[in-house]
């Protein structure tokens, strides 16, 4: 038999008037089943919205955790009914804005693999407008304002992970409107 489809929504149990995900499977797209709720908020006030890859047997869902940052639960059971949220801080921790809005804020995060390949980073910068390609798939565009006028430096920064950079190539672009 074949496995049911899942799917996620935005559940506001009257217990908990934080937001979770909620969870129901059907067979057939037309009639659905509630499940318990799948993912509860802990650190982060409420689990919005996020996406989720089934990988090896397992699911890894990527939501957006408000007063947190970037999450990511894990499930191993057939009916999901289970998550494990990697080590209960977000991935992408969120960052106090100050008056102007900056820095910014990643929502509704996406998490994908291809292939089995290496996640491949391509960043563009033009003034200050910064485009971020994760795999020849666009996954952030944002204006960014420097601090100070002569800012020309971009960094790349894990965080409570290890990560290699194999290789990285960085050149000047003529600007086709001056």
């Amino acid at each position: 038999m074949a496995r049911p489809i899942s799917s996620f929504f935005q559940a506001y149990p009257l217990e908990d008037t934080r937001q979770h995900w909620g969870h129901a499977v059907s067979d057939d797209l037309v009639h659905w089943e509630d499940l318990p709720l799948a993912i509860y908020p802990g650190i982060e006030n409420c689990c919005f919205s996020g996406s989720a890859l089934v990988e090896e047997g397992r699911v890894i869902a990527m939501y957006h955790g408000t007063s947190a940052g970037s999450m990511i639960a894990i499930s191993n059971d057939p009916l999901l009914l289970n998550w494990e949220k990697i080590s209960g801080c977000p991935v992408i921790p969120e960052i106090e804005t100050d008056e102007d809005g900056r820095p910014y804020r990643v929502y509704d995060p996406c998490i994908w693999k291809e292939d089995g390949e290496l996640l491949k980073l391509q960043v563009f910068i033009a003034k200050s407008v910064v485009e971020v390609f994760a795999n020849h798939r666009q996954c952030l565009a944002l204006r960014v304002y420097p601090e100070r006028e002569d800012s020309t430096e971009v960094s790349i920064r894990v965080q409570g992970c290890d990560a290699l950079l194999r290789s990285l190539e960085a050149w000047q672009m003529t600007c086709i409107w001056d």
